[in-house]
């Protein structure tokens, strides 16, 4: 027969002390859980007690296993439940939830996944009993449950849970999954993958508040706004019947300067608004043709000059001078409705094919007559 006095004695202010070397153990009736059920686990009255303490232990096999503490509080048609310790051999064996009415509190439990099915659960639990009267409220049901998965989820001043909101100071886990809303009041937002690259998908970035960002890659599929562009690589824009439009307004301007030789192709520049342009080299399809024409905008009184050649051909020149170091004209000029002193030769010919002033040709014409007798 079990003598008790071999296990406990009198404590103080009414309290049964173990003896040394007395421990507790226990084993209990298990009971599998399956993904596809909430399995009951546990049911008590609210008008008996007020709360439970749970150690749970929770066995797939023989090598996989957990222990789980969970605190839950409970009136007519409110509940809590608190998980705040965890260990196992694996990362979690079995979820836990609860549920009330006007009567009962339900513990419910599921596996974390498919392959720990038919895991047993047993439990040791402490009832405190009720000291109020039970009685019906008005007010709807309302079911809170910690699910920070943790092996030290204790809900402490800088951490706390309620109603699946988790306020906290500082958060370190290996894995946060965030199913609706993040929202930051206040502080800073680091986000640094320091495994191979993340991403960031369905997300609208500085909508608010834009600030620097930094990339090695940018595929837009919609317009692009950059307040500043500074690319530090490569820019390129291929996409087929694309519109590439730099206009900025104000004061802006755009200034294209590569350090290497560059190129542009197939543009036309300056149709709208033409502005001074420099060039080494300048080749012209028009110009090469018979039918191709130089014409000056907002002046009659425009210039042509050839630099560095001396075959450079102007043909169809509307305008009232032309200046140039050397003129050669290889078949024939006219001149229409010519006038006075509308071409001026300063010196006299050096050969027999030059062209001559008047005054040289009277001189020589006298000179002639004189010599022969005229």
């Amino acid at each position: 027969m079990l003598n008790f006095s071999s296990f406990f004695d009198q404590g103080v202010h009414s309290t049964l002390r173990l003896k040394p070397g007395v421990n507790w153990a226990h084993k209990g009736q298990w009971v599998q859980i399956y993904t596809a059920l909430n399995v009951e686990i546990d049911r008590w009255y609210v008008g008996d007690y007020s709360s439970v303490s749970y150690t749970m232990t929770v066995e797939y096999d023989s090598h996989t296993k957990e222990t789980i503490n969970l605190l839950v509080v409970a009136t007519p048609n409110s509940v809590n439940l608190v998980e705040y310790g965890r260990i196992g051999t694996v990362t979690r064996l079995a979820n836990f939830s609860i549920d009330v009415n006007d009567s009962y509190v339900t513990l419910l439990a599921n596996p974390s996944n498919i392959s720990y099915d038919g895991s047993r659960v047993i439990f040791v639990a402490d009832y405190a009993e009720s000291v109020s009267l039970s009685t019906a409220a008005a007010i709807p049901k309302t079911i809170q449950e910690s699910k920070f998965y943790s092996e030290y989820g204790f809900e402490t001043a800088n951490f706390t849970v309620a109603n699946g909101t988790i306020n906290a100071v500082n958060v370190n886990t290996d894995n946060l999954q965030v199913q609706n809303n993040l929202a930051v009041s206040s502080g800073v937002v680091n986000i640094n993958s320091a495994g191979v690259g993340g991403s960031i998908n369905n997300v609208v970035i500085g909508n608010i508040t834009p600030r620097a960002a930094t990339f090695t890659d940018i595929t837009s599929t919609n317009n692009t706004q950059l307040s500043n562009l500074n690319l530090l690589g490569n820019f390129t824009a291929t996409n087929s019947d694309s519109l590439i439009n730099l206009s900025p307004t104000g004061v802006g301007s755009v200034t294209v300067l590569p350090s290497v030789t560059g190129s542009i192709d197939n543009m036309t520049i300056g149709n709208t608004i033409p502005r001074a342009a420099y060039f080494t080299t300048m080749n012209s399809n028009a110009l090469l043709s018979t039918t191709g024409t130089i014409t000056t905008f907002t002046s009659t009184l425009g210039t042509v000059t050839t630099l560095n050649s001396t075959t450079g051909n102007i043909t169809n020149v509307q305008s009232t001078s032309i200046t140039a170091t050397n003129i050669t004209i290889n078949n024939s000029l006219t001149v229409d409705t010519i006038t006075a002193d509308e071409i001026t030769i300063n010196n006299a010919p050096s050969g027999p094919s030059k062209a001559t002033r008047k005054d040289y040709v009277d001189a020589t014409a006298t000179a002639l007559a004189i010599a022969l007798g005229a």
